[in-house]
């Protein structure tokens, strides 16, 4: 469980980070996320139209924004931010239901989604046990939870300490 001050700080932090690029961003990253998803996917399960897809984290567009689904939904602590944004709002797939919730209460009933997404989100939750917890609920049994994380070397740890402050 991470300090709550750290947690307002880091996403004060990731605030300002989006709102000094948010003219200028394209949204090409989650394209490129979305291809890499399709295919580390393949053989294990596939996303069809009807495909409940959950995005955790999504950010300004989000992974979800190139799947074909017609069931999509996404959610980040910023999300008010992100859809007051008039470029990030050009970008993103209109059938994508975006809402603000934090990992840790997902708002969506138990067994809802066949897929969840959680790209580069753990390090930005306060509790990583509820956020597994939230996730293990509103997945469907035999579901498919798509995780991936950022690491941090030493020197990379170090330099975000640093820029926390």
């Amino acid at each position: 469980m991470i300090n709550n001050n750290r947690w307002l700080v880091a996403k004060q932090y990731e605030k300002e980070w989006w709102k000094t690029r948010k003219n200028q961003i394209d949204f090409g990253f989650y394209r490129s996320y979305a291809e890499e998803l399709v295919e580390s996917i393949q053989g294990v399960t596939d996303i069809a139209a009807n495909t409940s897809i959950l995005e955790i984290g999504s950010g300004a567009g989000g992974i979800v924004t190139f799947l074909n689904s017609d069931k999509s939904y996404a959610f980040d602590p910023l999300e008010e931010f992100y859809a007051s944004v008039p470029n990030f709002q050009k970008q993103r797939n209109q059938k994508v239901k975006y809402q603000t919730a934090k990992a840790e209460h997902i708002p969506f009933e138990k067994k809802r989604f066949d897929f969840i997404i959680c790209d580069n989100v753990l390090d930005h939750c306060d509790d990583i046990d509820k956020v597994f917890l939230e996730m293990r609920r509103v997945l469907r049994d035999h579901g498919t939870l798509w995780l991936r994380l950022n690491i941090y070397t030493f020197w990379g740890r170090l330099i975000r300490l640093l820029i926390e402050k």
